[in-house]
């Protein structure tokens, strides 16, 4: 049996006891002002934090814009000096290329006297097409080098300088537009070319401009207004003079030389005259042919400026007499036969020479050949003809002014010789030519 339960006894509140855990902790006050903790005065301080803040932010702000003005000024200054470097680098690169261009311009004018070799008025041309040169030098072996335009006080000079393994000028075709104001020059063999050169190239002077034409190796000089003009070889390089037809219609201050008295002389037991044997009158335009004699010849045409490049000499050995011959090669026809003059010098004691003058020439065979005599040697290594029997003991030229040709024939002996107009077999070139019997 379970053991009764004691009846609980009902508790009031008097009858607990106060604990002992309370009783040892201190009661504390709150020294905490009640007014303080008005929520107000919590957003005030929210406020006054949050406008620090904000000026914190545009402090720096104003701070990383002050930076980037000074980062931005020193980048520019930098930039500025980078450029202004650059400048000058560039001034310097284009003043060593002005400089070292293949082209050299000079328009001060110069007095004429310090030109070599200056032509006359009589001497300029308008033709409309012009071939010289004969350089066997292939391209690899050709180049052109410089240009030079140099202006004097009452023309103008320009030079191509070509360098060729052969140092003779490489074949050139000359084209002039009188109408247009320009002339063209076209080389058939050129290599290299100066990079400077196929750049065109202003001159503001009597010519006006200079082009190249890659497509033909060809140069277009381009002139400010109306112009004649002269061209020759020198070596391996070509020389024009340019002067306007304003200049060209000014009387020349240059005097004509005077000529010498014809004076004769005793030789071999036969009088001659200096200059020819015996006088006779030049005939009329046109006389191309003259019969066998000892007497002065000529052979007149209707051409009366300088216009054929002699580029080629033949000779023909036919046993009982040779053929010496001056051409163009391609050239033909009636109007264009130069002028011709033969006859005999003997004033040199013991030797014969038969004198031969060819006018209206831009250019002369032997010097086109780097030649001022010939040899019978040199003739048959050129023409591949026989001399043998030949009464010619060798052809010196003596001189090329103003157009005209002076060629001189030594000979064995004095014989009848004609001066005429002769063509190659193939009908193609057109000769001026001297046979001689032998």
């Amino acid at each position: 049996m379970m053991a009764p339960r004691k009846k609980e006894m009902p508790m009031d509140d008097s009858m607990i006891e106060e604990s002992p855990l309370l009783a040892a902790r201190p009661v504390r006050t709150s020294t905490v002002d009640p007014a303080k903790l008005d929520r107000t005065r919590f957003t005030e301080i929210r406020d006054m934090e949050g406008d620090g803040n904000s000026l914190r932010i545009i402090i720096f702000i104003a701070v990383i814009i002050v930076i980037g003005v000074v980062a931005a000024l020193l980048v520019r200054n930098s930039v500025m000096n980078q450029n202004s470097t650059t400048n000058e680098t560039n001034t310097t690169n284009t003043t060593t290329e002005t400089i070292s261009s293949a082209y050299i311009v000079s328009v001060s004018p110069l007095a004429d006297s310090s030109a070599v070799n200056v032509v006359k008025n009589a001497d300029y041309v308008d033709s409309a097409i012009v071939t010289l040169g004969d350089s066997t030098a292939t391209e690899e072996q050709t180049s052109l080098d410089k240009i030079s335009y140099l202006r004097y006080a009452t023309f103008a000079r320009l030079t191509f300088d070509l360098n060729t393994s052969d140092k003779k000028l490489p074949k050139t075709t000359v084209n002039f537009d009188s109408v247009g104001n320009k002339l063209t020059i076209a080389f058939e063999t050129l290599g290299s070319v100066a990079e400077t050169l196929k750049e065109d190239e202003t001159i503001n002077d009597i010519v006006s401009e200079i082009r190249y034409v890659s497509t033909n190796n060809s140069f277009v000089v381009m002139f400010k207004d109306g112009v004649k003009y002269s061209v020759k070889k020198d070596g391996d390089n070509l020389v024009f003079d340019f002067k306007t037809n304003t200049e060209l219609a000014k009387p020349e201050t240059t005097t004509t030389p005077t000529t010498t008295t014809n004076t004769t002389t005793t030789t071999n037991n036969s009088t001659t005259t200096n200059n020819s044997t015996t006088n006779v009158d030049k005939p009329k335009a046109p006389h191309l042919n003259n019969e066998f004699s000892q007497n002065k010849q000529y052979v007149v045409s209707s051409v009366t400026d300088n216009k054929l490049a002699h580029n080629v000499y033949y000779f023909d050995n036919y046993g009982s007499s040779y053929e010496f011959s001056w051409a163009q090669t391609g050239v033909i026809g009636d109007n264009n036969v130069p002028n011709a003059t033969a006859y005999y010098d003997t004033t040199t004691a013991g030797k014969t020479y038969l004198m031969v003058e060819v006018s209206n020439l831009t250019q002369e065979v032997m010097t086109a050949n780097n030649k001022t005599s010939l040899t019978l040697d040199d003739i048959e290594a050129k023409t591949g003809a026989t001399t043998a029997g030949a009464t010619l003991v060798k052809v010196d030229l003596l001189s090329f002014e103003n157009g005209t040709a002076k060629y001189r024939l030594e000979l064995s002996k004095k014989t009848d010789y004609k001066l005429w107009v002769d063509k190659t077999p193939d009908n193609q070139t057109g000769t001026i030519s001297v046979t001689i019997k032998n």
